[in-house]
């Protein structure tokens, strides 16, 4: 058995996944097997013309239906009876030393989540971590260039031991897409674990793949309605009373303004159903907050100091009205 299994959710073959891959043949390291999940009955082995070198450690796990990166993530980690997970996204290739520095990381500090420097193309951006606000905006794709800090692993490149992994109860199935490595670092945060980056290395991620062809609009969606989710999950009560009026407030002012710049109302619908889908879910959000904070062993003080102070959303909303 392999020391490390390498994840890679994907919904199709194409040529980021081929890349992928050719770049996991030219690593340094090569203690690891590769587990490729198909999100929907799109490929078969055969579709693969693998590196000799990769043919015996590559598997295939086929789920019936497009469950989301979280499902895709957990399927994959339970495949495997390995020490150490990498999780990559399809459209993400390394710098042939990735894995092994990556390795080394995780042998240093099992209870860590870690990423390579990774440089995402689409916001050019190279960096060492995500950020995340005090009223749970996260991430690059919405926000640019708005916010500090690396509060959380980016799931497009995230290593983790598998002890740590099961401890901390896999992704949340439930978000489907968006947010998913916001909340697995924010759980690692509250339980102690720590949440760093293997600096010498890099790994190259183009983004947005996954999601091409899905409006502007229904990627709004996904990720404020998922943003409510990890905000309830993992804010103590006192934050959730009162901030979580202010998240409703500025989810809503991005949604009217992107209605009037874009001219589409869509994005004010699909705004009240990312605040409907939450209600329907409150009673399972509430059964997963309970097992959260009954672990959590640090409290908000701690974990803010490594979010960002000042609202994301607020300097979207300054940015885009300066460029108009």
């Amino acid at each position: 058995m392999p020391v490390m299994t390498v994840i890679i959710p994907t919904l199709d073959r194409g040529p980021a996944l081929e890349r992928c891959l050719s770049s996991l043949a030219e690593q340094t390291f090569s203690d690891f097997d590769i587990v490729i999940v198909c999100n929907g009955r799109r490929m078969v082995e055969h579709d693969f013309n693998l590196d000799p070198g990769l043919k015996h450690r590559t598997r295939l796990i086929v789920s019936e239906s497009n469950r989301g990166y979280g499902a895709a993530c957990n399927m994959g980690a339970h495949a495997t009876d390995a020490s150490y997970l990498l999780f990559l996204n399809d459209d993400t290739f390394l710098q042939d030393d990735c894995a092994e520095e990556i390795y080394k990381s995780l042998c240093s500090s099992e209870n860590t989540l870690f990423q390579p420097m990774i440089r995402h193309e689409y916001a050019r951006q190279t960096r060492a971590g995500n950020p995340c606000d005090i009223f749970g905006a996260a991430g690059l794709g919405f926000y640019g260039n708005c916010g500090t800090g690396e509060f959380f692993a980016s799931g497009a490149c995230l290593a983790v031991s598998k002890t740590t992994y099961d401890y901390l109860g896999g992704f949340d199935e439930k978000l489907f897409l968006y947010y998913d490595d916001v909340d697995l670092s924010w759980r690692a945060r509250l339980v102690g674990f720590n949440v760093s980056a293997t600096t010498n290395t890099l790994c190259f991620h183009s983004g947005g793949k996954s999601s091409t062809a899905m409006p502007h609009e229904i990627k709004f969606y996904l990720t404020q309605r998922n943003r409510i989710r990890v905000f309830i999950k993992n804010y103590s009560m006192q934050r959730i009373f009162t901030r979580l009026l202010v998240v409703v407030c500025l989810i809503l002012g991005g949604a009217f303004f992107f209605a009037i710049r874009n001219r589409r109302v869509r994005y004010v619908e699909c705004c009240l159903r990312a605040f409907g889908w939450n209600l329907k879910m409150l009673h399972n959000t509430l059964v997963e907050r309970s097992w959260v904070q009954g672990r959590r062993v640090r409290n908000d003080l701690l974990i803010e100091k490594s979010m960002s102070q000042q609202s994301i959303d607020i300097c979207v909303l300054k940015r885009s009205i300066a460029d108009m």
